[in-house]
């Protein structure tokens, strides 16, 4: 289920892109394996969107993190089932584009938590959390190889009143990380 605490996003459009990132990447190869990664997202997780301005309420949720890179916060927390995500709570296209990349990257850690599990593999890259060549669980690694390695993006089009906009998303399809890391 997707709770927005939101006033100004449009729903229909964040939904639209949630669907997308998750089918494209929940993609493992098999016959409608990216739908059937969405249907199970959409029955088992609790995805909340909350507008960055409240972010302060759930301190208690980032307050073990050991943000290395900026002062700044955490956009994003995926838990076992849930996920926090603190977004610019405005309804401009390019605001949308600003929050999509942190919006894929949380939904990323719960499509390979529950394709490739927590099992530990090993870094590629560098990442705040730790350095290449380190172990950690997979559904971390994988999705943090992607955010601060490899940077691999597709871009989609989805409607905005009478134009279409570009929407990048971070790209690591379930069955291309398995050739990747061997899992």
């Amino acid at each position: 289920m997707i709770f927005f605490f939101t006033k100004n996003i449009d729903q229909a459009k964040y939904r639209d892109i949630i669907k997308r990132t998750i089918m494209i990447n929940g993609d493992n190869g098999t016959n409608n394996s990216g739908l059937k990664a969405w249907n199970d997202f959409e029955k088992n997780w609790e995805l909340n969107i909350v507008p960055v301005t409240e972010a302060a309420n759930f301190k208690k949720f980032t307050d073990h993190l050991n943000i290395e890179t900026s002062q700044g916060m955490a956009w994003g927390v995926t838990g076992t089932k849930v996920i926090f995500i603190f977004v610019i709570d405005d309804n401009n296209s390019f605001i949308l584009r600003s929050n999509v990349m942190p919006l894929a990257h949380e939904l990323l850690h719960a499509v390979y938590q529950d394709a490739v599990g927590t099992s530990h593999i090993t870094r590629k890259y560098n990442s705040p959390e730790g350095r290449a060549g380190t172990k950690a669980a997979a559904a971390t690694v994988i999705v943090h190889d992607n955010w601060y390695g490899s940077k691999e993006t597709i871009k989609f089009w989805i409607r905005i009143g009478l134009s279409y906009i570009p929407i990048t998303i971070p790209f690591i399809p379930i069955k291309i990380a398995k050739k990747n890391y061997s899992i």
